[in-house]
């Protein structure tokens, strides 16, 4: 739950402090963010404790920062796209663009950054990989999705408290997709 609060307080002072620059380093450094998520559920998924620095592994691995940032490429690109789009008043044409490049960057960065955290593979091959590894298991995927947009229903209607659950809950799922179309890979 901490960890949790501690991404939430980053997102939001990046966003109050530096407004717009905000918005994009915290897309860009998403996946950095994703990943130690992902790593602190990989330890609890081996009967470890999870810590706040779990949250940071992205960011302390110095062999994980570039590729992880490049990652980051995906969700800075959607969003400085779809800020584009609200700042030229374009909303409902503009949501006919975002929607789908949204779909494309969560996908990319589903698998990929797991990828690039516990195995060391490269950003390319690693978004190739979630792409296919997303088009061949649709079904498994639509549920994930779908319900990890309920949760964040849920914490809209919960003014944001449900983020708490949400979250955790989400990465945690996230993880076990994961695992469960990759198996077991060394950690690095």
């Amino acid at each position: 739950m901490m960890a949790t609060f501690i991404w939430l307080l980053l997102e939001a002072g990046l966003v109050l402090l530096l407004q717009v620059l905000g918005i994009m380093i915290g897309a860009l450094v998403f996946p950095m963010l994703y990943a130690g998520f992902l790593h602190g559920a990989r330890e609890l998924d081996q009967g470890g404790k999870l810590s706040i620095g779990h949250l940071f592994r992205g960011f302390t691995r110095a062999s994980k920062i570039l590729p992880l940032l490049f990652l980051g490429l995906f969700p800075l690109s959607f969003e400085m796209i779809t800020l584009g789009i609200f700042f030229l008043g374009a909303v409902l044409p503009g949501l006919i663009v975002v929607a789908p490049l949204g779909i494309m960057a969560f996908v990319a960065l589903l698998f990929s950054c797991p990828l690039v955290m516990f195995v060391g593979v490269r950003p390319i091959p690693a978004i190739k990989s979630s792409y296919e590894a997303c088009g061949k298991n649709l079904a498994p995927l639509l549920v994930i999705v779908v319900s990890v947009m309920l949760l964040a229903v849920g914490s809209v209607i919960t003014l944001g408290l449900g983020l708490f659950v949400a979250m955790p809950l989400s990465c945690c799922t996230l993880y076990l997709s994961y695992m469960s179309i990759y198996g077991q890979s060394e950690l690095s």
